[in-house]
């Protein structure tokens, strides 16, 4: 069976009320040998933080597809550096083509990258997303990438020094049932423990709390990989 993806995004009752748009982004890949989904929420203060959160979902899923093998043949922090590289590096050009600052791209990242033809899952998150895993073996839990507590400061992408405060896991793609992502105002409406909300009902709270931020999350279910797709919001 294909991988299941159910993405979700909200724009945030501040951002209606004051006319700017959803601030988040996600975007899912699925190709015969590769899955990738990702969340990224643009720092509202920046100018161009939408832009940045797309573009970031974007460049992460170009060089996963194109450089898996290196990328899962390097160390946690290494990897960090490797990737926040190059979204830093291919966002100053886009920002020195347009005449803007570089820092105004500014978004976190959360992203889930699976390789079938070696059976290698590299889960990523840097500022205050969340990840979450659920395991094949019963429903263990797999503690990876826990949000931080509210109200610390947030890491993002054109941060210097950033992949310091990025966590990154290898772990085996077939220990996994689902993998949870989500921007902060999903678990800062409904708690860090609303991943284990059906997304239906996940769905219908955000709603009901109408939260002033934006709410974005994508719910993975891991099966072999069929085909090619890819698809952003």
């Amino acid at each position: 069976m294909d991988p299941q993806i159910i993405s979700y995004t909200r724009t945030g009752a501040a951002h209606r009320l004051s006319g700017v748009e959803n601030q988040d982004a996600c975007l899912s890949v699925k190709t015969d040998r590769f899955l990738f989904a990702a969340v990224a929420d643009g720092v509202s203060a920046c100018k161009n933080s939408k832009e940045g959160a797309v573009a970031a979902c974007s460049l992460a899923a170009d060089i996963c597809e194109t450089e898996t093998d290196y990328l899962f043949s390097l160390s946690e922090k290494k990897l960090a550096g490797v990737l926040l590289g190059y979204i830093r590096d291919s966002l100053a050009r886009l920002a020195a083509e347009k005449g803007e600052e570089a820092a105004s791209y500014a978004s976190t990242l959360s992203f889930l990258c699976t390789d079938r033809e070696t059976d290698r899952a590299l889960l990523f998150s840097l500022g205050d997303g969340m990840v979450r895993c659920l395991g094949r073996d019963g429903g263990a839990v797999l503690p990876v990438c826990p949000p931080p507590s509210q109200g610390g400061p947030c890491c993002a992408t054109m941060t210097a020094h950033a992949e310091e405060q990025t966590r990154v896991a290898f772990l085996p793609a077939g220990t996994l049932s689902d993998v949870f992502l989500c921007s902060d105002g999903v678990w800062k409406t409904l708690g860090a423990d609303s991943w284990e909300l059906p997304p239906e009902e996940l769905c219908r709270r955000l709603e009901e709390a109408d939260p002033a931020d934006d709410c974005t999350f994508m719910l993975c279910s891991l099966h072999k990989p069929r085909g090619r797709e890819r698809k952003t919001i």
